[in-house]
């Protein structure tokens, strides 16, 4: 009788058990949120394509490692989930940790400017910049365009910061990660007017 109500025991244990582990199994398929994505926006910019007319005279170039060179894109992106970039109102304090006078020069060049997505990494922020810049130039030949890509510490929060300039002569620099906030100022430097 004893044995006979041991086995009943286990084999209600049994059910019980197997029935928690089937419900957990259903919750968590059924319960899983479905991530609905959004239809991506093409962040492609063509350089060749771009309107870039010539600097009018007394206009400052931006410096590139001191090659003379025009601002022709700029991309600004937040970096993590359900983070967005500061109000418009911050941004030339912003933009001038790039280097001092970025904003006039941005204000002169002009440039093509994109407010991009929030990043989840700054590698993929630099791969994905880095592969929607396109140009017709060989990887392998000297290019007249400078893409950098890095990040900027600004108040409590970093800023990924894609920059394209076209130089009047040719580099054989492959694109630059900028990895650290402050090396910035050690690349760009306001350039004396033409």
């Amino acid at each position: 009788m004893n044995l006979l109500l041991i086995i009943a025991a286990a084999s209600g244990l049994f059910v019980v058990l197997a029935l928690v582990a089937i419900g957990l199994l259903l919750f968590r398929i059924g319960g899983k949120k479905r991530v609905v994505q959004s239809p991506t926006t093409n962040m492609t910019i063509d350089l060749e394509a771009l309107p870039l007319t010539p600097l009018p005279g007394g206009t400052a170039t931006i410096d590139i490692y001191s090659s003379p060179s025009q601002l022709a894109v700029l991309v600004l992106a937040p970096v993590g989930r359900g983070y967005d970039l500061p109000d418009q109102t911050h941004w030339r304090p912003l933009l001038e940790q790039l280097c001092p006078g970025f904003t006039e020069i941005l204000d002169q060049h002009q440039p093509v400017f994109r407010k991009w997505p929030a990043q989840i990494s700054h590698a993929g922020f630099y791969r994905s910049f880095f592969a929607n810049m396109r140009n017709h130039d060989s990887p392998t030949s000297t290019t007249q365009w400078y893409k950098l890509a890095g990040r900027l510490d600004w108040l409590d929060r970093q800023i990924l910061v894609g920059i394209v300039a076209k130089s009047n002569q040719s580099t054989p620099l492959a694109p630059i990660q900028v990895e650290q906030s402050g090396k910035w100022r050690e690349i760009l430097k306001k350039g004396a007017p033409s």
